[in-house]
């Protein structure tokens, strides 16, 4: 942990920034990726910092990355641009007319990139790396079973993350005015989670769509995919995850702009009034949303739990423009994924 941050501004600049400077702490050298403590700024989800904006407050935010392993940062509910780059030897930083959106940017080890974002609705919210070991609690601090951790008070409650996560508050600008009744849905899904009865991989994802028609049975080997959800940009949506297993869930919609209660990270977005609950065992959570812009996301589970996160409990969230159609014969989607999937319990 012997290193921080060094940064030189222009002349005359507003430092209006903040800071994260990643970390990962080990009792020894050679400790295993398992023994590992990831941080933003020292500190650990659930003790890292809390961050509160206002909506239409612009946020300037600058990562560095002197940990020995690469990170992919991830904003949960907005957009953000990349301002700039830069590394050991240099630093870039992008024009305006250069500068790409992202919901996640990749950070190579010595590397540092700026991001700037505006909140645009109120409620509670992650960034955090999104590779697996790095967000979730070591081991010996989440006992195998536990549903949950006690966190310090204060601090929220969502099962299993730890490391490299930080939340972030959006609340109301002075003089906005409530937020618009919901539209109502014109599109109805639902996303069935099952238990596999072929037990590899553990479970069975199936999405009914009345749109539709049900494609002709195959014989195929279990996937360690879910299927593709299709919306379309601008329509408003239901989908109703039901789950047939016999643990909690809770399912993430990566790259959608939605209500924070929507979001699907259990005991964290949403609101004080109204905060998200994991999916029970036998039970069902509708997510609403209408996404503004179309293009290629994720759904996947954001229960940190081994068993789901290593059976493929994710797949593509597809957003058409309006008019346009998803041909499985010629649109080809590419997944890759990590899971306990052969006989023998490897790791593919």
């Amino acid at each position: 942990m012997l290193f921080g941050a060094f940064v030189i501004d222009p002349p005359g600049a507003k430092p209006d920034d903040r800071i994260f400077v990643l970390g990962i702490w080990t009792k020894s050298a050679d400790a295993e990726i398992e023994q590992q403590i990831p941080s933003i700024n020292g500190t650990s989800w659930p003790y890292s910092g809390r961050l509160t904006y206002k909506v239409g407050q612009v946020a300037h935010w600058r990562v560095i990355n002197p940990t020995l392993t690469e990170h992919a940062m991830h904003l949960h509910g907005f957009y953000f641009t990349v301002d700039g780059v830069g590394d050991g030897e240099g630093y870039e930083r992008y024009p305006e007319a250069q500068r790409r959106l992202g919901v996640t940017e990749h950070i190579a080890v010595g590397h540092v990139f700026e991001m700037t974002w505006m909140p645009e609705r109120v409620g509670n919210w992650l960034f955090h790396c999104h590779m697996l070991t790095h967000m979730s609690e070591p081991p010996e601090l989440h006992p195998k079973g536990a549903q949950a951790t006690a966190y310090p008070s204060g601090h929220g409650q969502s099962a299993g993350m730890g490391g490299l996560v930080l939340g972030i508050t959006m609340l109301p600008s002075t003089g906005s005015v409530p937020a618009p009744t919901a539209t109502k849905a014109t599109r109805r899904l639902q996303l069935v989670i099952s238990m596999n009865p072929e037990k590899i991989p553990l479970y069975k994802l199936e999405v009914n769509d009345p749109r539709l028609s049900p494609l002709p049975a195959k014989n195929e080997a279990p996937s360690l995919l879910g299927p593709p959800i299709l919306l379309t940009r601008g329509e408003a949506t239901e989908i109703e995850v039901k789950n047939l297993t016999g643990q909690p869930t809770a399912i993430h919609w990566h790259g959608i702009e939605l209500e924070s209660y929507y979001d699907g990270v259990a005991g964290w977005t949403g609101s004080g009034e109204q905060t998200t609950p994991a999916i029970a065992p036998a039970s069902s959570f509708v997510a609403r949303m209408t996404p503004p812009r179309a293009g290629t996301f994720i759904y996947h589970t954001h229960w940190h739990d081994e068993e789901q996160l290593l059976n493929g409990i994710y797949g593509p969230l597809i957003v058409l423009e309006p008019g346009h159609n998803y041909d499985p014969e010629h649109d080809r989607t590419i997944v890759f994924s990590t899971g306990r999937y052969a006989p023998l319990g490897v790791i593919l």
